[in-house]
Formats: structure tokens, C-alpha cells, sequence
């Protein structure tokens, strides 16, 4: 596990929060890397979570209320807490009360992108983090959401996420993956492609031609080195199949 104790403790007291809220809800984001043994190289005091809620904006207030009952501050950021030594939650809701046209309009004005959100809670993975188990997004969502993260800032650190992610991928499934003799696969890219095909099993039709869209925008600009558009060229290949309906 990648995580330090101090951060296990407290993804520990969020989780119990969240049970006695009886919401849904999954870790995402940098945090949820390390959990899963992603080796970000570099270390991070922000926690991230896509939360399920049933209500409104009003539930969300309340539940960030509760936040407080448990030491955690409010901030100038609606969605963001923190802690008095410093770690900064951010709580990212989703439900029918929050989301419109795919994004989270805040009260404040500020306009979201929520695609990946809701798949983050759907297809959340247990996993024990030593001193409780917690949900966490699966490494596929993770990448989805980087994507998208990615097209909203245009910062790079998104994309070297992804691509550790690809290093780190399925480590076993791999040598299966070899055995179809897939042209130009080898070892070292098959985590990249086995990635892509499991992302293209849980996304809609709408969200998998934004994904080739941002993929090729990237491919298109002077950004990555050639070993690295190689692991973005068969994580595209891993996509590519039969057409899905858009839903």
C-alpha cells in the first residue's frame, strides 16, 4: 500500500462518516492511484470523492455540516473541506438533484464536468487500506476521469497519470492478452490495451467518442514522447471495436 498511516487514518474516519450517512460514494483522484499501488511519484494531501446523494443542493450542505461535527472546516470552495494539519478533501456530488447535461452546476456559478462521477460509484472497487476497507473508483473510471480533467485544464500531469496507470495495469491478465497474438502487442503496451477495452465496457457510446476525441487532440499536438504516444496509440486500439449506441 502507498499510503502513509496519517492518510489511511483519515480516509478511515471519512469512511465512517459516509456509513452513517448511508451514502454511496467512491475515492477518485490521486489518492485512489496509490490505494491502488500506482506509483504516482509524487505524494499528495488531497483526498477526492464522488458522492451519490438523493436530494438536492440543501443535502449536500447538510452533509458538509456533518463534515464539521467531525473537525473538518468549510472553505471559500463549495465542494472542498480540510483538516486543521492541512489535507484537503474534496466531496464531488452526483444524483438527479446535482447533475444536469453531465456537469454540476454550483450554486456559486461554477460549472463542473461530472462525466466519470457516477461511474466511479458504480464501478467501485473494496479495497482494505489496513485500518478499514474502503470504495475506491476503478483504475479504468480513474483514467476516464483524468481524461476528461485533462480536456478542462490542459494540464499535462493528467496524462503522465494515465500513462503510469497503463505501467501499472493487470500485470497478469497480460500473458492471456499475449497468447491472442494481437499485431505489435508485447508485454510492456498490453496494460495500455487490456485498460482501454475494460474502459470501453462500462461507458456510454457519447462518452467513449469524447474519449477518442480527446485521445487524437493529444496525439495531434507535440506533448509526448515517442514510447509514450505508443502506450496511447493501443489504449485507443483497446477502445476501438464495434460501435456502441449512444445512450
Amino acid at each position: 500500500m502507498n499510503l502513509d498511516q496519517e492518510t489511511s487514518a483519515l480516509l478511515c474516519k471519512i469512511a465512517g462518516i459516509f456509513e452513517n450517512l448511508r451514502y454511496r460514494y467512491s475515492v477518485i483522484g490521486a489518492t485512489a492511484f496509490l490505494i491502488h499501488q500506482v506509483d504516482l511519484t509524487r505524494t499528495t494531501r488531497d483526498i477526492d470523492f464522488s458522492i451519490l446523494l438523493n436530494g438536492d443542493w440543501y443535502d449536500f450542505e447538510e452533509m458538509k455540516r456533518y463534515f464539521t461535527l467531525e473537525g473538518f472546516h468549510f472553505t471559500k470552495i463549495p465542494h472542498r473541506m480540510k483538516t486543521g494539519d492541512g489535507f484537503i478533501i474534496d466531496l464531488l456530488p452526483v444524483g438527479a438533484g446535482i447533475i444536469k447535461d453531465g456537469s454540476i452546476f454550483w450554486p456559486d456559478g461554477v460549472v463542473m464536468n461530472a462525466n466519470g462521477l457516477q461511474e466511479a460509484i458504480e464501478n467501485a472497487i473494496l479495497i482494505d487500506i489496513g485500518q478499514c476497507t474502503v470504495p475506491v473508483a476503478a483504475l479504468p473510471v480513474l483514467a476516464l476521469l483524468k481524461l476528461f480533467a485533462f480536456e478542462d485544464c490542459r494540464e499535462l500531469k493528467h496524462i503522465k497519470d494515465i500513462l503510469r496507470c497503463f505501467i501499472f495495469y493487470e500485470k497478469e491478465r497480460r500473458f492471456d492478452l499475449l497468447a491472442d497474438e494481437i499485431p505489435g502487442l508485447t508485454y510492456e503496451n498490453a496494460g495500455a490495451f487490456l485498460l482501454g477495452r475494460d474502459l470501453r465496457s462500462i461507458i456510454s457510446g457519447r462518452q467513449l467518442n469524447s474519449v477518442k476525441a480527446i485521445i487524437f487532440d493529444i496525439e495531434s499536438k507535440p506533448l509526448l514522447g515517442e514510447a509514450e504516444i505508443e502506450l496511447l496509440t493501443f489504449f485507443q486500439s483497446g477502445l476501438n471495436g464495434p460501435e456502441i449506441q449512444s445512450r
